[in-house]
C-alpha cells in the first residue's frame, strides 16, 4: 500500500508556521547559499515500521534535502532491500505493492492504494517498482533543497526463502509482515542531485538502526532514532554529497586595429605569439594566478582547464612589442551577453562565470604606428617638384608639429649621406594630424614646399610649413619636401679697346662707354639688355641658377 505527501512550510509562503500533523510534510526555508561554490548537500531518509502487526497499515518513509548549491534539486531516490548483492534471498527487505494471493507478500494487507498529495512547489513524483522487488526508484521533478516527503508504502522481510518453491502459501509463510529498524539495516538509499553549473551526481549510504550520529550536524527535518519511542522500529540514511562546478573557459583574440574602432573587422588580422595573464578576485582583491596562454597564428587565446574554476576573473595583455600600440579592450560575452568591462586598453575585468559558463570575445586591439618624411632639396627650376637630378640639402632641420601646429618637441635633421642627401623621417607616429616645419637653411633662398602622400597644405614662401597631414596607422606618408632656392648670381664685365689685341684688359687701356650688352639665355633668347658705363663696364645682377 503506498501514500505519498509533500509539503513546503508555510513559513516560506508567509504565513505562520503550523504544527506537524501525521503524514503532512513540512518543507524548510533554504538557507542562504554562495553561488560560485557550493555546500554540501544531504538527502536524508529514515523509514518506520508500523508495528500493527499486519499490512493493514503501511510503512512510512520521510524524505528530507537541504543544502547544495543554488538551484539544487533532488531528481532521483533508490532505496535497495538487497542488503547483500545477491538478489532476492533470506534476510532480504521488499516492497508489497499488490493484493493477490498469487504474489510474494506477507499477509498481503489491503493491497495496492496509491495516493499523491504534491503542493504547487514540488512537481511530480515517479515511482517505479515491480510487488516483491527489492528496488524502489523514485524519480522527482522540482524537489527543491529544504523541501521534505512522506509516503507510505508495505514493507516485508524474508526471513526463509526457498527459490524452488512454487506454492504461493508456502512461499509467503516465510515472509514477516513487520520489518524493523534492525532488519531494515543494511539496505541501500542512493541519491541524485541536479543543479546548473554543476555536475549531476550521485551517492549512496546504508540504512542503519541507530542513524542519530550521522545525521548530526546535517539540519535535516526528520525523526531522531527514538521518535515516539520507536527506537527500534527505524533505520535512517543519509547521503552527503559535494557537487562539482562544471568547467569554465575565457578566450579572445589579439588583433590589428587599422581603423582604430576597437572591434575586428573583416580582413584585420590576429596578432601571434602575445602573452595574457589570468588573475581572479580573492577576497575583494585581484590576484594572479600565475597561469599566462599565448596567442595562435590568429591572434586567438583560450583559458581552459580543471584548474580554472566558477569565480570572478580579469584578463591582463602583457602589452606587445614596439612598434605595436594599444587601441583598447573589449569585454567579452557569455551566451550572448556582455559579461565584465574594460579597465584601460590592456585589461578585462570583472568577469563573473558560473559552472559551465563559457566567456568569448574579451578581445584586444593594437596598431602600428605610421611616419611622415621628405626632402629638403634644391629646387633648381623653381617649379615646387623635386625633380630628377635635384640635389637634396644635407644637415638643414625640421621639427614635427601637432594637429593646431604647435611644435611637439621631436626635431629631425636631413640626411648628409650621399645617397639620400636631405632625407628626414619621423617614424612611430600614432594615428593623427601633423605637420612640420623647416628652419630655413642659411645660404639658401625660401622656395616651394608642397605637401605630401597624406594630405595636407603648404605655406607660400616665406611660409617653411607644411600642415594638415592626416596619418592613420601603417601609414607611411612621404614626399612632404621642402624647396630651396640657391642665391641670385651676377653676370659683369667691360667692353674696352685692346691696343695690343691680346683679348686683355691691360693696365691703361681705356674702357669704351655707351656700348650696348644683350643677356641671352641658354636658347640664345634676349632676357636683358644694359650699356657700358663711362669705365666701359656693364652689370646684370638677380641672376637665377642657369645658362
Amino acid at each position: 500500500m503506498w501514500q505519498l505527501f509533500f509539503g513546503r512550510r508555510s513559513i516560506r509562503r508567509g504565513k505562520a508556521p503550523t504544527a506537524k500533523t501525521p503524514r503532512q510534510c513540512r518543507l524548510e526555508t533554504i538557507e542562504k547559499r554562495q553561488m560560485l561554490t557550493a555546500e554540501p548537500a544531504h538527502v536524508g531518509v529514515v523509514y518506520a515500521e508500523d508495528d500493527s502487526g499486519s499490512d493493514l497499515t503501511p510503512d512510512r518513509f520521510e524524505i528530507s534535502f537541504v543544502g547544495g548549491a543554488e538551484g539544487s534539486q533532488l531528481k532521483r531516490l533508490v532505496i535497495s532491500g538487497d542488503q547483500d548483492g545477491n538478489g532476492f534471498d533470506e534476510d532480504d527487505v521488499f516492497f508489497d505493492t499488490i493484493t493477490n494471493i498469487a504474489s510474494l507478500g506477507a499477509l498481503q494487507g489491503q493491497g495496492a492504494i496509491f495516493r499523491q498529495d504534491l503542493s504547487d512547489d514540488v512537481g511530480t513524483v515517479t515511482f517505479t517498482v515491480l510487488d516483491g522487488s527489492t528496488d524502489l526508484i523514485i524519480d522527482f521533478s522540482d524537489f527543491d533543497a529544504g523541501e521534505r516527503a512522506v509516503f507510505t508504502v508495505d514493507v516485508d522481510e524474508a526471513e526463509y526463502y526457498d527459490p524452488s518453491e512454487t506454492d504461493w502459501n508456502t512461499i509467503n509463510s516465510g515472509f514477516d509482515t513487520i520489518t524493523s529498524g534492525i532488519e531494515f539495516q543494511g539496505s541501500k538509499l542512493t541519491a541524485t542531485i541536479v543543479a546548473p553549473h554543476f555536475y549531476d551526481i550521485t551517492g549512496t549510504d546504508i540504512f542503519l538502526n541507530a542513524y542519530d550520529a550521522k545525521f548530526e550536524g546535517k539540519g535535516l527535518e526528520l525523526p531522531a532514532d527514538n521518535h515516539n519511542g520507536f527506537v527500534n522500529r527505524t533505520a535512517g540514511g543519509v547521503v552527503t554529497l559535494q557537487q562539482v562546478p562544471l568547467p569554465i573557459t575565457i578566450s579572445g583574440t589579439v588583433f590589428k586595429d587599422p581603423n582604430l574602432n576597437n572591434r575586428q573587422d573583416a580582413g584585420e588580422t590576429g596578432i601571434a605569439n602575445v602573452t595574457l595573464q589570468l588573475w581572479q578576485r580573492v577576497g575583494g582583491t585581484y590576484q594572479n594566478t600565475g597561469h599566462t596562454t599565448t596567442t595562435s597564428a590568429q591572434g586567438q587565446y583560450r583559458f581552459e582547464g580543471t584548474w580554472i574554476v566558477p569565480g570572478t576573473y580579469r584578463v591582463v595583455e602583457v602589452q606587445p612589442a614596439a612598434p605595436l600600440f594599444s587601441v583598447g579592450a573589449t569585454a567579452g560575452k557569455v551566451d550572448g551577453a556582455t559579461r565584465g568591462a574594460s579597465s584601460g586598453t590592456d585589461i578585462v575585468t570583472d568577469i563573473v562565470l558560473l559552472g559551465g559558463e563559457n566567456s568569448v570575445s574579451n578581445d584586444f586591439a593594437e596598431a602600428l604606428p605610421g611616419s611622415l618624411s621628405g626632402y629638403v632639396y634644391v629646387d633648381l627650376n623653381e617649379n615646387g617638384v623635386r625633380d630628377s637630378g635635384e640635389q637634396g640639402i644635407g644637415g638643414a632641420t625640421v621639427r614635427l608639429l601637432d594637429q593646431n601646429g604647435n611644435p611637439t618637441g621631436r626635431v629631425a635633421t636631413t640626411s648628409t649621406a650621399p645617397g639620400n642627401l636631405g632625407y628626414y623621417v619621423f617614424n612611430d607616429l600614432l594615428p593623427g594630424t601633423y605637420g612640420v616645419a623647416e628652419v630655413q637653411p642659411a645660404d639658401y633662398d625660401d622656395g616651394q614646399d608642397t605637401p605630401g602622400s597624406a594630405g595636407g597644405v603648404a605655406l607660400p614662401p616665406p611660409g617653411d610649413r607644411i600642415t594638415g597631414a592626416n596619418i592613420a596607422s601603417e601609414i607611411n606618408a612621404v614626399n612632404y619636401n621642402f624647396g630651396e632656392l640657391v642665391p641670385p648670381g651676377t653676370l659683369s664685365g667691360y667692353v674696352f679697346a685692346d691696343r695690343d689685341q691680346n683679348c686683355i684688359r691691360d693696365s691703361g687701356e681705356q674702357g669704351i662707354a655707351g656700348v650696348t650688352i644683350r643677356l641671352l639665355d641658354a636658347g640664345g633668347n634676349v632676357i636683358r639688355t644694359t650699356t657700358t658705363d663711362t669705365n666701359g663696364r656693364y652689370h646684370f645682377d638677380n641672376l637665377r641658377p642657369g645658362t
